[in-house]
C-alpha cells in the first residue's frame, strides 16, 4: 500500500518523481482540474434555510464538518492521479509545525543546491511576489474572475511570511488533538466552540493552524484557487494526518451523524469530488477503505485465515496450506508462531524459523497479504486425524491469533 512520508524523508529518486509526477498532470490539464473543483467548492452554499451568510457562512468543503472528511477524498483523488504518472509516487506531507521556529528559512523553502535539496521552490520576488525556483517555476495559474477562471502566466507568487509572522507550534498541534474530544459541534460552523474540527481549521482566534498556514504562504495560496500552489496539498496531507492522529487518541466519532447541515452529515454525499459515494462515513478508516497510511500510523493487522483444512491427504504425502493476514503498516511487522500453544504432530509450521519478518510492500493494494505457512503430515493408516490450532502472535501490535487446524488421510493409490 502506499505510505505518505514527510517530505523530508524522501530519497533523492523518490523527490524527483513526485516533482515529475505533479509536472506531468500540470502538463495534461489535471492539475488545473483540482484548482477549479475547490475554488466551486467554496462557493457551493450548505447552510440552513434560517442562516444568512452563504457561502462565507457555510460551503461544501469549508466552515463546517465536512472540512476534514472533503478534504481527505480531494488529496487522496490527486494522489491518484499522480500515480497514474507514477504508480510508486504517493503524497508527501509537510510538518508544518516542526518548521515553525525555521520559518522561511525551513528546507522546503530551499533554493541553494549548494546549501541541501530543492524541494517546491522558494519565496516570490519582485513587485508580483513570483517564485522563480524550483522544479514548479514559472507556471501558468488559474485565477478567481468572478465566478469563474482567468489564466496568469508568470509564475506561482508566495509571500512567505508577510501577512502573518509564525506558523502553528508542535504544542498547538498536541493541544488541538489531546484537548478536544468532540469532533465538531452545533451551529456547525466557524462558530462552533469546543471542536476539533473548528480549532484545526483555524477559525477560533484566527488565523489559526489550518488557515493560518495559508496566510503565512500567501500569494496564491490565499483565494479559492490556493491549490495552484503545490505546497498545498502537503499542507493538507499534514491536517489529514493531524486528523488521523485524533482519530487514534479518542473514541468518539464524526459529528453530526444527522440533522446538521446539509452536505455535512455523517451519510451526505459532498460536491465537487470525482469519488464514488463521497460521504464522512466512507472515509473515517482511511487505512481499510482509501488505501494510504502515514509513516507515523500504528501498524494493523487482520486476520483473514481463522481455520486451515488438510482434508483428503494421501496417506504420507505432506500438503501445505497457508494462513492470510492483511497488514497496514509504514514499519516491518514481526509474526511469530508461538510453540507452545497447541501446534503438534501432524501439523507443523513449514517454515523454518517460527518468526516472519513482513517488510512493507508500496503499491496500489489497500493492504499486504501476509501468509503464514504449514504443513500436514498425512497418516499411513486413512481416518480423520486429531484436530490442533495453532497462535500467531504480531509482536508490535500484541495481538494473539488463532488458527484452528483439522485434516484427514485418504488411502494410498495404487497405479
Amino acid at each position: 500500500m502506499h505510505i505518505r512520508q514527510n517530505i523530508y524523508a524522501l530519497t533523492d529518486e523518490q523527490l524527483e518523481r513526485f516533482q515529475d509526477a505533479v509536472n506531468g498532470i500540470k502538463a495534461d490539464g489535471t492539475y488545473d482540474h483540482f484548482t477549479e473543483q475547490h475554488h466551486h467548492s467554496m462557493h457551493e452554499a450548505t447552510v440552513f434555510p434560517w442562516e444568512s451568510g452563504g457561502h462565507l457562512l457555510r460551503n461544501s468543503a469549508h466552515r463546517g464538518p465536512a472540512f476534514l472528511p472533503w478534504h481527505r477524498y480531494y488529496c487522496r483523488e490527486f494522489e491518484l492521479a499522480l500515480q497514474e504518472k507514477d504508480p510508486s509516487v504517493p503524497l508527501p506531507y509537510w510538518d508544518w509545525a516542526a518548521d515553525s521556529a525555521a520559518g522561511a528559512a525551513a528546507p522546503l523553502w530551499n533554493t541553494d543546491p549548494d546549501r541541501g535539496r530543492i524541494y517546491i521552490g522558494g519565496n516570490g520576488t519582485g513587485p508580483d511576489s513570483t517564485v522563480n525556483t524550483g522544479p514548479f517555476a514559472g507556471w501558468e495559474v488559474l485565477v478567481e474572475w468572478g465566478m469563474g477562471f482567468t489564466r496568469r502566466p508568470g509564475g506561482l507568487r508566495r509571500q512567505l511570511g508577510l501577512a502573518v509572522p509564525t506558523l502553528p507550534t508542535p504544542d498547538e498541534v498536541t493541544a488541538c488533538i489531546t484537548d478536544l474530544p468532540v469532533y465538531d459541534t452545533d451551529p456547525w460552523h466557524p462558530g462552533s466552540a469546543d471542536s476539533f474540527r473548528n480549532q484545526l481549521e483555524g477559525w477560533p482566534n484566527g488565523p489559526a493552524m489550518h488557515n493560518r498556514v495559508h496566510v503565512w504562504v500567501g500569494g496564491d495560496m490565499g483565494p479559492g484557487t490556493s491549490p495552484n500552489d503545490p505546497v498545498f496539498y502537503l499542507h493538507h496531507a499534514f491536517v489529514d494526518l493531524i486528523w488521523a492522529r485524533w482519530q487514534q487518541t479518542h473514541a468518539g466519532g464524526y459529528l453530526p451523524d444527522g440533522q446538521g447541515p446539509p452536505g455535512h452529515n455523517l451519510h451526505d454525499e459532498m460536491a465537487y469530488l470525482d469519488s464514488t459515494s463521497p460521504t464522512p462515513a466512507n472515509c473515517l478508516d482511511y487505512r481499510h477503505s482509501m488505501g494510504y497510511i502515514y509513516d507515523t500510523d500504528p501498524p494493523t493487522v487482520q486476520q483473514m485465515t481463522s481455520a486451515l483444512d488438510f482434508t483428503n491427504v494421501m496417506a504420507g504425502d505432506v500438503e501445505r496450506r497457508y494462513a492470510l493476514f492483511h497488514a497496514r503498516a509504514a514499519q516491518p511487522v514481526t509474526f511469530e508462531v508461538l510453540p507452545t500453544r497447541g501446534l503438534q504432530a501432524p501439523y507443523s509450521l513449514f517454515h523454518t524459523e517460527p518468526t516472519i519478518i513482513h517488510e512493507p510492500v508500496v503499491d496500489n493494494r489497500p493492504y499486504d497479504e501476509v501468509r503464514i505457512w504449514f504443513a500436514f503430515t498425512a497418516d499411513l493408516t486413512p481416518g480423520p486425524a486429531p484436530a490442533g490450532s495453532a497462535q500467531v502472535r504480531c509482536r508490535e501490535t500484541d495481538e494473539i491469533f488463532e488458527i484452528s487446524l483439522t485434516g484427514s488421510t485418504r488411502e494410498l493409490s495404487v497405479r
